[in-house]
């Protein structure tokens, strides 16, 4: 084994003898969220290996085979997020430059330069790294023999930097294959620096077109190779992991609920930043939509029009008269929909929908106030309006910080508060809402006992005085298990159940077919009011372990009758 000099980067020693370390993360930025959580996951699995960690990822990969590959976010915006990454979780960081011009300011933020395999012989971006003084790693080009790797490394120490690693990441033999020859290891050891095991592009086929190998069997390749170095004394192990298209499978499932938990901690904290910035302008939207006479049409395009017709529901369910009026549609015909005492709100995050600003000229003719939800309170739209609500987003949930996710949440937010603070103000009561939802299961939960009861010719009577075979008769053929027993002016006198009559015959035998109703029937019964939540008599019921219930108004007089199982069709429960 060749000894190597040791590295101070912080708390790490690197090299001289200590133990293994990992260089791990995303081949490039992709987005914020996506590069804390790839940090965080590896940050954890290294803790539990006991390996000291570096977090690596590129701000541009300006090396790219395809000139349709994703290159990052830049220099400014990455090392921005790096900086953030090492701040946070307290991470060293490791990214790579490019050019000289990026060494001073990528220096500023992270603790390791790494030089790009292509650009490995480059004299002056080894001098500008150097000159940082910070811990500079630089990877054997697949042309260059670990020999040559001396000369690599006395350029970047005549600046008097010696904090150099050298990585091997395997040698190209002309068939689009990285081949890795485990001598090289001892031999680059000899210049007296660390070396870095590359895992990953140890199994590559860069450049490959003809080809459409299983990357599950590079990475267990990869698994394979890295067990190498314990074995050749080399200091660090290197592993890019390229992201969620190719993660292992036992990660897959931790790796979901990972992105779940970061989806939703976005999202509730873009709420929780929208109700922080709630004022006097919320209640001035709220006035201005109360004192609309007609309409509040509400508008947007794409998902905010998505949402915009969310809100357009929700008002309309809860009071507030409203439709969704889509702008492109607008312009061709259906601008006829609107009408003076309308008022428009409308939903566009970046305030310059095109299509939207097209209808101020008719709002403003029609004399039609507009509230305007959106992330750009300075955009043109936005200054057209009587009322900008701002919904703004720190980031969206999308690990690409594309799709609108956390701002179409909190925009469907506001919309709620806007519609129940109407709601509230027009002392909107479950009545209202019950005439609104007539079916369904909402509307099924806010029927009303005069809405279900059996009433007119349905309803089972008979007089104190009627002969009880007509009693039977008259039961059965109402078929609800009772009747009720009137007085001569209309008011509930009792009622003879199937119980009842059991009970009579058991104790009376024949007897009771001489019998009246009045002498058979069960005084002051369980009663109910017309305007009472079916919810309600069917609680009322199963208290009381009855099957039917009469319905009364104030004065005893008998409307209906409402039996258990007409509720239990309903699925209250």
């Amino acid at each position: 084994m060749n000894a190597t000099r040791e590295i101070e980067l912080g708390k790490l020693r690197l090299g001289g003898g200590n133990p293994l370390f990992l260089i791990a993360g995303p081949c490039v930025i992709e987005t914020e969220s996506h590069a804390r959580t790839m940090a965080e996951k590896i940050a954890k699995i290294a803790a539990d290996a006991e390996l000291p960690f570096i977090f690596k990822a590129s701000f541009d990969k300006a090396n790219r085979s395809s000139l349709k590959g994703f290159r990052g976010p830049g220099l400014k915006e990455g090392l921005r997020i790096l900086g953030k990454i090492k701040s946070e979780l307290k991470l060293p960081i490791l990214t790579d430059i490019h050019e000289a011009s990026q060494a001073a300011p990528a220096a500023e933020v992270c603790d390791v330069l790494q030089i790009p395999a292509f650009l490995a012989r480059q004299t002056d971006l080894l001098l500008a790294a150097g000159k940082t003084g910070r811990v500079i790693n630089v990877k054997k080009p697949q042309f260059v023999s670990p020999w040559e790797m001396g000369n690599v490394a006395e350029k970047v120490a005549s600046t008097g930097n010696e904090k150099i690693i050298l990585t091997e990441r395997g040698s190209s033999f002309g068939y689009q294959n990285l081949v890795v020859d485990v001598r090289s290891f001892p031999i680059m050891q000899r210049t007296g620096y660390p070396v870095v095991f590359d895992v990953t592009h140890s199994v590559q086929l860069p450049g490959r077109r003809h080809f459409s190998g299983d990357s599950r069997q590079s990475r267990q390749s990869a698994l394979r190779w890295a067990q190498c170095p314990a074995a050749l004394a080399t200091s660090w192990l290197a592993h890019e992991i390229e992201g969620a298209q190719r993660r292992r499978p036992p990660l897959e499932r931790e790796m979901s609920l990972d992105t779940a938990r970061r989806v939703l901690k976005i999202e509730a904290q873009a709420i929780h930043d929208v109700l922080a910035r709630l004022d006097a302008t919320f209640e001035k939207a709220v006035s201005v939509l109360f004192a609309c006479k007609g309409r509040v049409v509400v508008t947007g395009m794409g998902k905010s029009g998505l949402i915009g017709r969310k809100i357009s529901a929700t008002l309309s369910s809860t009071g507030t008269p409203s439709f969704f009026l889509h702008p492109a549609e607008a312009l061709h015909g259906d601008l006829g929909m609107l009408a003076r005492g309308d008022a428009m709100l409308a939903v566009s995050y970046g305030g310059e929908t095109e299509e939207i600003i097209r209808l101020l000229e008719a709002l403003k003719r029609l004399e039609m106030p507009l509230v305007t939800l959106t992330g750009k309170p300075q955009s043109t739209l936005a200054e057209a309006s009587d009322v900008v609500l701002d919904v703004s987003v720190k980031e969206e949930a999308c690990s690409l910080n594309l799709a609108p996710t956390a701002s179409t949440t909190v925009a469907m937010a506001v919309g709620d508060a806007l519609a129940v603070s109407l709601l509230e103000r027009r002392d909107f009561k479950h009545d209202d809402f019950a005439a609104l939802h007539p079916a369904g299961r909402l509307g099924k939960k806010l029927l009303r006992v005069e809405h279900l009861m059996h009433a007119g010719d349905a309803l089972p009577r008979v007089t104190k005085d009627t002969p009880m075979p007509d009693v039977f008769h008259e039961m059965s053929k109402k078929g609800l298990g009772m009747t009720t027993v009137l007085e001569p002016d209309g008011r509930l006198a009792g009622i003879v159940t199937d119980g009842d009559l059991r009970r009579l015959m058991e104790k009376h035998r024949g007897a009771t077919l001489e019998m009246a109703a009045g002498q058979c029937m069960t005084k002051s019964p369980q009663t109910i009011g017309p305007h009472v939540l079916a919810s309600e008599a069917l609680n009322l019921m199963e208290k009381r372990k009855i099957t039917s219930i009469v319905v009364t108004d104030e004065a005893k007089g008998v409307l209906g009758v409402v039996h258990l199982h007409d509720l239990w069709t309903l699925e209250l429960m």
